[in-house]
C-alpha cells in the first residue's frame, strides 16, 4: 500500500527531484511486484513500472524516488527504485485533489489509490514546509484526509516506521540486534536507513493450502471412537 508520500519539498530544494513515495507491506510474507505500476491520474504517460525480479519484505518498506542522487545526497542512503529517469511522473502541488497516485498489480487490479490535497482538510504542513503525508492507519480508507498526518519532523520518516503510525508498521527488520534507530528521526537523517527491496526473490503469494483436521468425539455411555475429517482453509 502506499504510506508516505513526499509531494512538496521544502522551499529551495527542487522538484520534482526532491519527490519521492514510500510503499509498506501489511503482510507476513514477501510479495513479488514485477510489473506492477505507480501513477497519477493525470496522464496515462505518468507511469512507472516496477522492475523484474523486486520484492518487497514482508512487513518492509520500498522507497522509490524522483532521483536517487536527491534522494541520497538528503538521506544518507540509496531509495530502493528512481522513477524519474523513465517516466515524466511527476506529484502536483494544487488542486482538488492535488493528484492521485495509483499503485496497481500486474494485472492491472488497483492495489491502492490516494486523491490526496493541499486543502484543509488534509495537513498542510506537507505542502511545501518540508514535512510528508504519512499514513495512520494501514486498515483505514487511502481517500480519508483524518488517515493522514504530517511527519513529525521535516524530512519525513523514509524506509522507516511513520510517526504517526497505528502501530502495524514494524521497525526496520534489516537493522542487527544492537542497532536502533534514532529516538529523533528528524534531528538525524544520517542514522535512517532504507529496509532493502530484495531483487531475486520470487514469492508465490496466492497459494491456498487445504489442510484436513481430524475430530474424535468420546461417547461416555460406550467404549465406541468416532473419527471424523472436517476440511480446515488457512491462507498464505
Amino acid at each position: 500500500m502506499i504510506n508516505e508520500i513526499m509531494y512538496n519539498p521544502p522551499s529551495g530544494e527542487d522538484e520534482p527531484e526532491n519527490e519521492w513515495i514510500e510503499l509498506y507491506n501489511t503482510h507476513g510474507i514477501d510479495i513479488e511486484m514485477s510489473g506492477w505500476t505507480i501513477r497519477d491520474k493525470v496522464s496515462s504517460e505518468h507511469v512507472y513500472q516496477i522492475p523484474d525480479g523486486t520484492t518487497i519484505p514482508a512487513e518492509g518498506y520500498m522507497v522509490l524516488a524522483y532521483s536517487a542522487t536527491a534522494f541520497s545526497a538528503k538521506y544518507g542512503f540509496d531509495p530502493d527504485l528512481e522513477y524519474g529517469a523513465s517516466t515524466n511522473l511527476g506529484l502536483n502541488n494544487d488542486g482538488n485533489p492535488c493528484d492521485i497516485i495509483v499503485l496497481k498489480d500486474d494485472e492491472k487490479r488497483t492495489i491502492d489509490e490516494v486523491p490526496y490535497e493541499d486543502s484543509a482538510t488534509w495537513c498542510k504542513g506537507a505542502d511545501g514546509d518540508g514535512k510528508s503525508l504519512e499514513r495512520k492507519d494501514p486498515l483505514e480508507p487511502s481517500d480519508d484526509p483524518t488517515n493522514w498526518e504530517c511527519s513529525s519532523g521535516v524530512g519525513g520518516t523514509p524506509g522507516t516506521k511513520n510517526a504517526y503510525s497505528g502501530g502495524s508498521a514494524k521497525i526496520l527488520s534489516s537493522l542487527s540486534d544492537d542497532e536502533t534507530l534514532p529516538e529523533d528521526d528528524s534531528a538525524d537523517k544520517n542514522k535512517r536507513r532504507s529496509h532493502r527491496v530484495n531483487k531475486a526473490r520470487i514469492v508465490d503469494v496466492s497459494t491456498t493450502i487445504m489442510v484436513p483436521t481430524t475430530v474424535i468425539t468420546i461417547v461416555p455411555t460406550t467404549s465406541t471412537i468416532t473419527e471424523t475429517t472436517e476440511p480446515e482453509v488457512t491462507s498464505t
